[in-house]
């Protein structure tokens, strides 16, 4: 896909869009024919009961993802195109909230699971999968963040690293005789891994800095037609909001 040299702003757009198209399907690509492959040899590693074990942990888990803001990454993103110098300070307070929100969810999750009748291996295999939530969030807000200065192959790229390292952490923990949770654990510290390569690559992208996030990011303003967003963000057109503290 090519697009004509110029100035022309919707030019320089598309030509963006149509860049991380191409890293897109070819990163995308490879790596799902790597990681169906590295599937089937888990599956052959684990076993019936432990890789039902892990599946079920993961599946348990990530019901409660819902809480954790996600729509908060999609509304920010607009923000951010919209205005790049906020930039910083839509990514502080956006992972502040949705951190906040996942790491309080993490015991709960623990605790349906333990309410629901699940003890012992069963029950620490959801509890260590929680624990990944923190580091989705992390990562998914800052994908949002490249996605929104139009780098998509950057975004893509970082996505396809995660699964790589997975695949690498996850191989070396079922090697050494670990299990579904040294499994869990693998994929956690790849999910930090893509978090800190994010990070790298927005900084680098577009130089920007994190600001520190404000101190009123858990307060929101609340009203019809509007999203709950940060006190210090911009409301709506023909939204009437109020302050909800």
């Amino acid at each position: 896909m090519s697009f004509p040299v110029g100035g022309d702003p919707a030019a320089a757009a598309l030509r963006a869009a149509g860049r991380g198209f191409r890293a897109t399907a070819t990163s995308q690509g490879a790596i799902k024919l790597a990681a169906l492959a590295f599937g089937i040899w888990v599956a052959r590693q684990l076993g019936a009961s432990e890789l039902g074990r892990y599946s079920a942990a993961l599946a348990f888990a990530w019901l409660f993802g819902v809480a954790t803001g996600p729509g908060a990454a999609s509304f920010g993103s607009r923000e951010m195109a919209a205005d790049r110098r906020a930039l910083g300070r839509l990514v502080a307070d956006i992972a502040a909230l949705r951190l906040a929100l996942a790491i309080g969810i993490v015991p709960l999750v623990a605790l349906a699971a333990w309410g629901l009748g699940r003890r012992g291996d069963a029950l620490v295999a959801v509890a260590v999968a929680a624990l990944g939530l923190p580091l989705y969030v992390l990562a998914n807000t800052l994908d949002a963040a490249l996605v929104s200065q139009g780098r998509l192959d950057l975004a893509s790229a970082c996505a396809a690293a995660r699964q790589a390292l997975f695949i690498v952490f996850g191989a070396v923990a079922l090697l050494f005789g670990g299990r579904a949770v040294a499994l869990l654990l693998a994929a956690h510290l790849a999910g930090a891994a893509r978090a800190v390569i994010t990070f790298l690559a927005l900084r680098r992208a577009t130089g920007a800095r994190l600001e520190r996030p404000n101190r009123g990011v858990g307060r929101t303003w609340r009203g019809a037609g509007c999203p709950s967003v940060s006190r210090p963000w911009p409301t709506w057109p023909g939204c009437t909001c109020r302050w909800s503290g």
